[in-house]
């Protein structure tokens, strides 16, 4: 968990609202005062945020409860919606799979034949549209008083905004007109279009606007040319507002329970096929007569029957009947779909009470025969091994004969496309795809998507996972390019690196991030296979029903909070899970930290101080409680740095593990830095924040602290731009994507920023002007900027960028005070200090004024701002009402003067006007004080 470092008037700040207006500083407040309470409510709780401050995940000890699994989760929706800054009317109940109810059982125990949990998922809807992109799942363990133990999300905090002018239901020749503008070629629309409310893609919120979901195709899966997008189109202005590829590529472009029929035992069979065994291509390993389960056997009579998991059948027939009997490559879970000739299929006569055994691709002599074959096994293998560890993993459990397409006339890929798996022949230097572990992977992306999640890189990931964890192979797809037997397209035993920008140190690109998480899962794996004999099965449950957990389509530490959830068994991950070392070790070797163990209890009964007295003596009270193991006594500590490094406190015990802080003196205007630090009997030391040196706790050192202003730019506070530029400031989150001369993410870390336009270079001249800021008591302004060029145009003399500053009251005079015209790749930071000795005059009505400029046509300017804070500090002293005498003390000369006083104004102590009683009183108990 990070912790807050900066005082309590910056937490407003938080939240990324995009350029939206309909989000005040009041419902900011009213966000972070339900954070608050709920923080009260459950201290051992934590959330783990986005940079852009929305809560990705609520997790650690349970922080509800239920008398069932519903009432659990109800009472939490409608009793802390607002920490997500969303009514609970807006969430409303969203099944995973369309039918059925939106309570999902999650991991399957197969000794008792229950499910450990139960999730239950909402989306975001208002007035009825939903707001894309939106989930929340809640997570109840099943057992007495059903605690709610994770609440997983991806919401929009979008005010009081409401759709204004949908009618029942867009116009489907606009969005047919919308899909054939896109792809520039005659469309097919995949569904009818409907409503959809959109406020930002994944991690970022924008100003909400009516769309269509439009979701179309356009070309042939035949010959390559197949293409299918979801758009969403603005109502009002046809713009394109969001795009997403829905065929997902295995690889970058360019590079169970029996069933029988319930009939008369007469006929009976085998269906199996000669299929490539284990992990790799066709070239690679042999084939291998292998049953071939759930498969359709039909006869002349009209009689159908299916194989059980063993690929034994029984068929109908009458008494001494002969009929023709038939299998394909089609079953009651799959059809295999033949795209370059007739469709494998065996013929052959039998009769009553005689059997009929098949065996597809008997004679392994046909590339698009051991396709099909191969092809319709495997997509078996994944759905039986998936539906082990939930027999009721949405949608799969009950979806018959889902389309397999192989023999693609194209090379080197395959891909699922939200209705099918697609699969090449063999050509261009690879092999047949139809194959082990890429039809595992791409039946992967079906289960992601069945499972409610995001794909991107996490849905290429979890493609790779799935073949990792039924074939045991850490190479994915040995084989894929021919005469390469020994080496695969990607490999789960890597060394990829979490980054927080640029997904992974393996790469950015989707399927190059995703070997973040198949890296991390095959570690985990490994360090199970060690020390369990299930260790592959205790780690398959974990990843198949993490599915169900996961929003969006990122890689980081909420995975790391899903799986060691799903493992735990006392509703309380702070304490350890069954398998919290394996788990964390596999993903902390990939740079994804775990939540660190509650050792010991750190709280603070009375809050901690925003601001401590710097004449010293300020106490908070704190108490530390033994959790996974007991304090070692004497060792309790603060550590306090006042600007000069630590100094090392012992805690003194104000008894039964309640401690009190005294902090010593500060210089006035100082930021007070103070960790704790406690040894526990067997040896541990634990800090608290407990990801010190990262973050700690701070206070400034002052009689008052003062905020002119602390903007981020997460919400719309009034800066103005103005100026000739074609290119000017824009409020944005920077594009992740673009050359070293753009800034790829903001300065802070909160997620948005000003730049000079999203994408392009400057283009003129742009000017950003502040809204008023009250810097009447002074201080210190910080902000951060950005000012770079292409590196092959050189930069000309009146290029750069420019700070004024304005303290006229009206913003009508201004005054340069910065003048900057070098360049770097890099974000830059820089202060002014305001007052009497400062650079900057106080003001109650300053302006900042920020001018970008490229007025030479052979340059490329590209310049940003990020960060703008100024924070005062009131040194003076509070007034001394009992020193009537103004020695310094409180004393002897002080009575007499009240008594000299007494009955008028001279001896007032209270401020009330008068001397009297209330004067003595006040007098008697400020004895022996001392004043400054």
């Amino acid at each position: 968990m990070r912790f807050n470092t900066r005082i309590c008037c910056s937490c407003l700040m938080a939240f990324t609202i995009g350029s939206m207006s309909s989000i005040s500083l009041a419902g900011l407040a009213d966000i972070e005062s339900a954070r608050a309470r709920f923080s009260e409510s459950n201290p051992t709780t934590n959330m783990l945020k986005s940079a852009q401050g929305q809560i990705r995940r609520i997790y650690g000890t349970a922080f509800g409860h239920g008398e069932t699994p519903l009432d659990a989760v109800t009472s939490f929706k409608d009793l802390w919606s607002g920490i997500y800054g969303v009514p609970a009317a807006q969430l409303n109940p969203a099944p995973l799979e369309e039918g059925r109810s939106h309570l999902q059982p999650i991991v399957y125990r197969p000794g008792t034949g229950n499910y450990q949990f139960t999730g239950a998922y909402f989306s975001q809807q208002i007035d009825g549209v939903p707001v894309f992109g939106t989930r929340l799942c809640v997570l109840v363990r099943n057992e007495p008083g059903y605690p709610v133990v994770l609440a997983s999300s991806e919401l929009k905090h979008i005010g009081d905004w409401a759709p204004d002018g949908n009618g029942p239901a867009p116009d489907r020749a606009g969005a047919q007109a919308a899909a054939e503008r896109f792809f520039g070629a005659p469309a097919r629309l995949v569904s009818e279009p409907t409503w959809m409310i959109f406020a930002g893609g994944e991690g970022e919120l924008l100003d909400p606007r009516l769309s269509m979901r439009v979701e179309a195709t356009t070309g042939r899966k035949s010959d390559g040319t197949y293409r299918r997008w979801l758009l969403l189109v603005d109502q009002r202005t046809n713009e394109i507002l969001y795009e997403e590829n829905r065929v997902l590529n295995c690889q970058p472009q360019g590079l169970g329970t029996a069933f029988t029929a319930l009939a008369s035992a007469d006929v009976t069979g085998t269906v199996s096929g000669m299929a490539t065994e284990w992990s790799g291509a066709d070239e690679c390993e042999p084939e291998v007569e292998t049953v071939l389960p759930y498969a359709q056997v039909t006869a002349s009579n009209g009689q159908t029957a299916y194989a059980d998991s063993n690929g034994d059948y029984v068929l109908a027939t009458a008494e001494g009947e002969t009929v023709n009997i038939t299998s394909g490559l089609i079953g009651q879970w799959f059809t295999v779909n033949n795209q370059i000739g007739e469709d494998e299929t065996i013929t052959q006569e039998a009769s009553d009470g005689g059997t009929g055994d098949f065996l597809h691709n008997w004679n392994n002599a046909d590339e698009h025969v051991r396709a099909q074959v191969n092809a319709y096994l495997e997509a078996n293998i994944v759905r039986d091994f998936t539906l082990q560890f939930n027999p009721e993993y949405p949608v799969i459990a009950t979806q018959v004969q889902f389309p397999t397409n192989v023999n693609l006339n194209d090379s080197c890929n395959a891909y699922y496309d939200y209705s099918s798996t697609n699969y090449y022949i063999a050509a261009g230097g690879c092999n047949n795809t139809a194959f082990s572990v890429i039809v595992h992977h791409e039946y992967g992306h079906h289960l992601v998507s069945c499972a409610g999640s995001g794909q991107g890189a996490y849905g290429e990931g979890m493609g790779d996972v799935m073949g990792v964890l039924i074939t045991g192979d850490a190479q994915l797809a040995r084989g894929f390019f021919q005469g390469q037997c020994s080496t695969g397209i990607r490999n789960a035993d890597n060394n990829c690196q979490f980054l927080a920008s640029g997904c992974s140190s393996c790469g950015s690109e989707i399927h190059a991030c995703g070997q973040l998480i198949s890296g991390c899962v095959w570690d985990v794996r490994e360090n199970l296979m060690a020390q369990y004999p299930n260790g592959n099965d205790i780690v398959s449950n974990l990843a198949v029903n993490a599915m169900l957990l996961h929003n969006g389509s990122a890689i980081d530490e909420a995975i790391v909070i899903d799986y060691l959830t799903l493992d735990d068994d006392d509703a309380d991950i702070g304490n350890g899970t069954p398998h919290y070392q394996e788990i964390s070790l596999g993903f902390w070797a990939h740079g994804l930290d775990a939540p660190q163990l509650d050792f010991l209890s750190f709280s603070f009964p009375d809050g901690q101080p925003d601001k401590v007295d710097p004449d010293g003596g300020t106490t908070m009270a704190v108490r530390i409680d033994a959790n996974l193991s007991e304090v070692l006594e004497g060792s309790e500590q603060v550590w306090i740095d006042s600007g000069s490094g630590y100094q090392v406190l012992d805690l003194p015990s104000t008894g039964e593990g309640s401690y009190e802080v005294v902090f010593p003196p500060a210089a006035c205007g100082t930021s007070v830095g103070y960790v704790f630090r406690a040894q526990t009997t067997d040896g541990s030391l634990v800090f608290n924040p407990p990801d010190w040196p990262d973050s700690y706790y701070s206070a400034y050192a002052a009689e008052d602290v003062l905020v002119a202003i602390d903007d981020n730019f997460e919400t719309d506070q009034g800066w103005q731009v103005t100026g000739t530029s074609t290119t000017p400031w824009v409020r944005v989150v920077p594009p992740a994507d673009g050359p070293a001369w753009k800034p790829q993410s903001d300065f802070d870390g909160s997620g948005m920023c000003y730049l000079t336009h999203v994408q392009a270079e400057l283009d003129g001249t742009t000017i950003l002007t502040s809204p008023p800021i009250d810097a009447g008591d002074g201080g210190t302004l910080t902000f951060a900027f950005w000012l770079a060029q292409r590196q092959s145009n050189p930069a000309q003399p009146e290029d750069g960028m420019q700070l004024f500053v304005s303290t006229d009251g009206d913003g009508a005079d201004w005054t340069l005070v910065r003048d900057w015209h070098t360049y770097a790749n890099e974000w830059r930071t820089d202060s002014l200090t305001i007052g009497p000795d400062g650079e900057v005059p106080a003001s109650s009505n300053l302006f900042l004024r920020f001018v970008a400029i490229d007025e030479d046509v052979d340059n490329r300017v590209k310049a940003g701002i990020d960060a703008v804070q100024m924070i005062s500090v009131d040194c003076e002293s509070a007034p001394c009402p009992s020193d009537l005498s103004g020695d310094g003390m409180v004393n002897v000369e002080d009575l007499l003067a009240v008594i000299a006083g007494w009955g008028g104004p001279d001896g007032d102590a209270t401020g009330d006007g008068m001397t009297n009683v209330d004067d003595l009183l006040q007098v008697i108990g400020d004895w022996g004080s001392t004043c400054d």
